[in-house]
């Protein structure tokens, strides 16, 4: 049987049920044979793999050495470890005393009522000393995902409160800080795209803060596209460099900034594809394959809003001009017709004083007309 291991360079799913390798219809990759040994020749297939690539006729998963973070399997399995998820909630709250330790939780939320929703977090951990993180991976923008946030963060913050006493204890309103870290692979909607914002409750006038507690951190990914690791001056953005790019990166290098950052050693052992087994690998291959899809769905919709928007917007324009157009002709054609009509009441009156003797310099002045226009009347 073919190591795992190498399996990992080809691009293909394995079939579980029987032990040959099918088609991947998201990437168009290729169907690979058993020989009469019953072993595939692993060395053909990334031979075959890398012509495929060269001639741009698959994409780069074939060669890919690391995990795509912004799925759910590899969010999860990279920012599940303390060693990662440590340094990473240190770098965004950038607090004077580091967190020494944390501890995960439950990821489901249960509702107090039946009527009411369960909430599922991505990642969910505490401190010591009682402060919360949720720590969200979202692939795609919703039409309230800010209220989303909110409503994530609410949901803990209201999980703190109790009836009667505990250690002899009423509840007073004091809170644990909750702190939410989303991480998206889309621009926040409505408002200025940004790499790294705190969202937090302020006093408008004047500005200042009015108290620390819950606040919201959000990382935009594709803020980084474009940049170089040489143009990553700070940790934030050396995080989302990696983030964005991991799954682009070949299988025999290593992750940038790890001289700088360490973390990154852990982050690329946790990564690496090739240390998967066989069922941790069809996990995240069909994890990819609702990234994908997600993604795709969000592209079609981002477009069909789009056209719709400028084909409506060009019927506003259209309609909103003819009537502009058709009021200001009335408009102009009764002021022309309001003066012709007073014109002619001049001459008018014009003749008739003409024909009473009036003289006709004193007609002109009367009725300011011209001498030439009384002398033709």
């Amino acid at each position: 049987m073919l190591n795992f291991a190498s399996k990992l360079l080809l691009p293909f799913k394995y079939n579980r049920h029987n032990s040959h390798l099918i088609r991947n219809p998201y990437n168009h990759f290729f169907i690979m044979e058993e020989n009469k040994q019953g072993r595939i020749t692993a060395q053909n297939a990334v031979s075959n793999a890398e012509n495929l690539q060269e001639n741009e006729k698959v994409s780069n998963f074939a060669l890919q050495g690391f995990m795509d973070p912004r799925t759910d399997f590899g969010f999860k399995k990279i920012f599940g470890s303390k060693k990662v998820m440590l340094p990473f909630l240190n770098d965004v709250l950038d607090m004077g005393s580091p967190i020494e330790d944390i501890e995960f939780l439950t990821t489901e939320m249960t509702p107090e009522h039946k009527e009411e929703r369960n909430v599922f977090y991505d990642l969910r951990c505490r401190t010591a000393d009682g402060m919360e993180f949720l720590v969200e991976m979202q692939r795609a923008d919703q039409t309230y995902f800010r209220e989303r946030m909110i409503y994530y963060l609410a949901r803990s913050i209201a999980s703190q409160g109790y009836a009667g006493k505990i250690d002899n204890k009423k509840w007073d309103y004091r809170l644990n800080p909750v702190v939410g870290i989303f991480i998206l692979d889309h621009h926040l909607s409505v408002v200025t795209h940004r790499l790294f914002r705190k969202i937090g409750l302020y006093i408008e006038n004047p500005f200042e803060k009015f108290i620390d507690f819950p606040c919201v951190f959000t990382i935009e990914l594709p803020c980084i596209e474009g940049k170089t690791p040489e143009e990553c001056t700070n940790n934030i953005e050396r995080w989302a460099y990696n983030f964005y790019n991991m799954s682009k990166m070949t299988t025999n290098s290593s992750l940038p900034f790890e001289d700088q950052m360490p973390v990154f050693k852990d982050v690329a052992e946790l990564a690496k594809l090739c240390a998967l087994d066989r069922d941790q690998y069809l996990l995240y291959m069909d994890a990819v394959d609702r990234y994908r899809a997600s993604v795709a769905v969000y592209n079609e919709q981002y477009e069909k809003g789009m056209t719709d928007g400028i084909a409506d917007g060009m019927a506003k324009g259209m309609a909103k001009g003819l009537q502009e157009g058709m009021e200001k002709g009335r408009a102009e054609g009764l002021q022309e017709g309001m003066e012709k009509g007073k014109l002619k009441e001049r001459y008018n009156n014009a003749k008739a004083l003409k024909e009473n003797g009036i003289p006709v310099a004193i007609i002109s002045v009367s009725l300011g007309l011209s001498v030439e226009e009384v002398e033709k009347l």
